[in-house]
């Protein structure tokens, strides 16, 4: 939507294998690059790997606390190197589920 595009703040959703499905302008600028660049890939084809290890991580730790009866959140910080300069940004990462009950 028109609002989670523009929204100020860096937003993004991601599937169950970790690609990304939208990302809003601010986190689109955050890595760098166009919102298009950044649909259908995960952290690995766009970041050093060890960065891409550490939001990985955090991913997977969301995804392995699941529960079905309660709003899920992991927040982290992650600070990246990241093409030349160190970047710092605190992810608070939610569990939504799609309309067959399927988390994302």
């Amino acid at each position: 939507s028109e609002t989670f595009r523009r929204y100020p703040d860096p937003l993004y959703i991601k599937d169950r294998e970790f690609r990304y499905l939208y990302v809003n302008d601010a986190f689109a600028r955050y890595m760098g690059r166009e919102p298009s660049e950044l649909y259908g890939k995960d952290d690995f084809a766009l970041l050093p790997e060890k960065a891409a290890q550490i939001c990985r991580s955090n991913d997977v730790r969301l995804f392995a606390n699941e529960n079905r009866e309660t709003t899920r959140v992991w927040e982290s910080e992650e600070t990246i190197e990241f093409e030349g300069s160190v970047r710092s940004l605190v992810v608070r990462r939610y569990l939504l589920r799609d309309s067959s009950d399927t988390p994302y």
